[in-house]
């Protein structure tokens, strides 16, 4: 376990290495003021048993002087130390968070799907302050300290050996002392951390589903929830302060026992003529600080195990399998055609339940695929294999013959353009929005592509136009008008495959016409697949997939899967009974010539 801990210990300590000589000239600094500490009994001492009996002025002026000099180089040197291990700590705390943050975003969805972003946001700030704190400042105090206290020993033996050696034989009493409760206080701390935790994922999301909450009258139980999470954190932290509390009262009776009776074995020696004034004065002092040591001992032993549970913690991530990583010998996917194949597809997301099962088919450069299907039927699942999101169980999904495995994924994502049911906006402005998905572009780039997206008259008849700011997950804008601006921004990023999964849901019947007739009209090569469940989106697709139960059961186009009368077909009449009822299936299927 001591070993483990050690390594911990020494990784985290490597973000140290670009800033060595400052963390050495911090680490003298603190040895230097560690010295001049020992230095100043030593002159209590020659003032009191030189100066003052020999009545030397001369003397006694040098060593005023002299211990002047001690105070300023102290202060001087407390002054840097303070500078230097806040510059220290920060770009340590910046580097580790900035190294956290990036392999955050190299984990796998799955990963997210499992933890709560409330512990992720608390792991990457008061977590890693803590580390930062722990490999800055508390381990080179613990080296500083070890000097000191053989310094004090060896000074302390040499004035009094007798006396040093019935202070180290209590000694243990102050370490069992800081062992307890140091492990009493990291229990309750790692339950007031998880407690913490909790509070602001559900404080995050009560935030955000506030429209939710107003909807449902849900207002006075969220806060009496969140009330009583309170609470119970201020339970837990009245637990950490009574224990703090026992630490503190105990460990001063403690400090007062062994302080009395060094006092009084002191003025023993001083009455009965074995000790000189001067040397009694130096003595106490040493001893003082000596004990004192002994007593911070436990402050640090408590602090060390108080972040060694952060450093858990942020292993817990920092070691999280990357579960989709570029292979060794991938290589960019450079100005691909857009032709995708899905070539005998097995995926599931748990163990032992497929929700694909050997889905094969292919989408030409170009050419409009669309995937139909029931809720649950494994359209998303489809989009996100192409993405890259998960790794199939079984079989290989190809763009332009290309593994996606076997290319990079930043390449492959470049040139798939994506708009989801869920739009997933920025709190910012239309215009920042939309070029989300080209960083550098041009107004005209972001205007043509909400032009293509039935964007850019809703956005001109706003206030600021372009410019106007649309709240958190854009709460200031429809369904349909946050739908089209997602839509915007995968277009603008002129895609090679662009990727429509349930992207019109909310949009009307009018708008979505308009939107389809304008990706017809597109004067880029683009390969469009669409995952929808809505069937007036993709009537009009070269090809229509339908899949049931992770199974692909029919293939075609609108008016040859009618003919069929197969799951299409059944689709298309529940859609049209829940909205036209019987007279409007008599429409269509005389319109689309199946009758």
């Amino acid at each position: 376990m001591f070993q483990t801990r050690v390594r911990q210990v020494i990784r985290f300590g490597r973000y140290l290495l670009p800033y060595l000589d400052k963390e050495v000239a911090l680490l003298a600094g603190r040895f230097f003021s560690a010295l001049l500490g020992l230095a100043t009994p030593f002159l209590a001492r020659l003032t009191v048993d030189y100066a003052y009996n020999t009545r030397d002025l001369s003397v006694y002026n040098a060593l005023v002087i002299a211990g002047g000099v001690i105070w300023l180089v102290t202060g001087l040197l407390g002054v840097i130390r303070q500078y230097l291990e806040t510059y220290v700590q920060q770009m340590v705390d910046l580097d580790i968070k900035r190294h956290y943050y990036r392999h955050l975003h190299k984990l796998s969805l799955r990963f997210f799907q499992t933890r709560s972003t409330g512990e992720q946001m608390y792991r990457s700030d008061a977590d890693i302050q803590g580390v930062a704190a722990l490999v800055v400042s508390t381990i080179p105090s613990v080296l500083v300290t070890a000097v000191q206290l053989v310094g004090l020993l060896a000074i302390s033996l040499w004035l009094h050996w007798r006396l040093t050696l019935l202070i180290l034989a209590v000694a243990p009493l102050f370490y069992l002392h800081a062992h307890y409760f140091g492990n009493k206080q990291r229990a309750i701390f790692r339950r007031v951390v998880e407690k913490s935790q909790v509070i602001s994922a559900e404080l995050q999301q009560a935030i955000s589903h506030t429209r939710l909450i107003k909807a449902f009258g849900r207002e006075r139980a969220e806060v009496h929830r969140y009330v009583r999470r309170l609470v119970e954190r201020l339970r837990l932290g009245l637990e950490r302060t009574r224990m703090t509390i026992y630490a503190n009262i105990t460990g001063s009776v403690l400090n007062t026992l062994v302080i009395t009776g060094l006092s009084y074995y002191l003025g023993y020696q001083l009455i009965r003529g074995d000790l000189s004034l001067g040397t009694l004065i130096a003595l106490s002092l040493y001893l003082v600080q000596l004990l004192n040591i002994l007593k911070s001992l436990g402050g640090i032993y408590a602090g060390i195990v108080v972040h060694l549970v952060s450093i858990d913690r942020l292993l817990e991530t920092m070691d999280a399998p990357i579960e989709i990583a570029d292979a060794p010998d991938a290589v960019p996917l450079e100005n691909p055609r857009g032709e995708v194949r899905w070539q005998k597809v097995t995926f599931g997301y748990d163990s032992g339940k497929a929700v694909l099962a050997d889905i094969d088919f292919s989408a030409r450069a170009g050419e409009t695929v669309a995937i139909v299907g029931p809720s649950g039927a494994g359209k998303t699942s489809i989009i996100s294999l192409l993405l890259r999101f998960y790794d199939p169980w079984a079989g290989q999904i190809l763009v332009d013959g290309h593994d996606v495995r076997q290319v990079t994924q930043r390449s492959l994502r470049e040139q798939i353009g994506v708009a989801l049911q869920d739009p997933m906006l920025l709190n910012d402005s239309i215009r920042a929005n939309i070029l989300f998905g080209r960083p550098g572009g041009t107004d005209e780039e972001a205007q043509e592509a909400a032009r293509l997206a039935d964007a850019h008259s809703f956005i001109n008849e706003l206030p600021r136009g372009y410019e106007t700011v649309i709240g958190e997950e854009g709460c200031n804008l429809s369904a349909g008008q946050k739908q089209r601006i997602a839509i915007a921004r995968a277009l603008v990023k002129q895609p090679r495959i662009l990727v429509l999964d349930e992207a019109m849901s909310s949009i009307s019947s009018t708008s979505e016409q308009r939107i389809l007739e304008g990706l017809a009209s597109w004067g880029r090569s683009c390969t469009v697949l669409i995952a929808s469940h809505r069937l007036s989106t993709v009537r009009h697709a070269d090809r229509i997939l339908v899949l049931q139960d992770g199974r692909m059961v029919e293939t075609g186009t609108h008016e040859a899967l009618l003919a069929a009368r197969g799951a299409y077909y059944e689709l298309f009449v529940d859609q049209l009974e829940s909205g036209a009822g019987k007279a409007g299936i008599a429409q269509a299927e005389e319109a689309s010539h199946v009758r």
